[in-house]
């Protein structure tokens, strides 16, 4: 309800320029909500320890498989890029206040979520933490863990891309 009523409001506030888009920005904000949607796609799988209630149903299982390889919190990431990829294709200020306050949220969602898994699953979860990263990818550079794309079922990856076009398809009506 809050979302949609952030939506309506941006839709009806005045535009004021802040800056130009940058040139091609339109292709670069499709590339990051591609790659939202995927992560969007494999991070409601289970086994994701951030998600909401998680904790309770995985007690001290945490494990480093599939998407959690890449990011400890996909779902966030969502937000995320969601929120970069349509502050790069808006110069304005509404679209400042509204990607702007989502993407802040989403980053402060990430630090809260290790900080609470960290009090209530302790050891598990620094284990857990040390093996994963929040920056996607971040682990697996460093060599704290490795990608196994065996791992990222092709049907949700498929569903993410399915998802991306109707997104897109849908985006004028939206």
């Amino acid at each position: 309800v809050g979302l949609a009523w952030l939506i309506l409001a941006y839709r009806a506030a005045p535009v004021v320029p802040l800056w130009e888009p940058i040139p091609g920005a339109l292709y670069i904000a499709m590339l990051l909500m591609l790659l939202a949607f995927i992560l969007l796609a494999l991070g409601l799988g289970a086994g994701n320890p951030t998600l909401a209630g998680a904790d309770m149903i995985l007690k001290d299982q945490l494990p480093v498989y599939g998407v959690t390889r890449i990011t400890r919190h996909p779902l966030l990431w969502v937000f995320a890029l969601w929120a970069i990829a349509h502050l790069l294709a808006n110069g304005h200020l509404a679209a400042l206040l509204l990607f702007g306050a989502i993407l802040v949220t989403a980053l402060n969602g990430m630090v809260s979520i290790d900080r609470k898994r960290r009090r209530a699953l302790g050891r598990a979860w620094d284990t857990f933490a040390a093996a994963t990263s929040r920056v996607p990818f971040a682990a697996i550079v460093a060599g704290r863990n490795s990608l196994r794309l065996e791992e990222l079922p092709v049907w949700r990856i498929a569903v993410g891309v399915v998802l991306f076009g109707a997104a897109l398809w849908l985006h004028g009506f939206i």
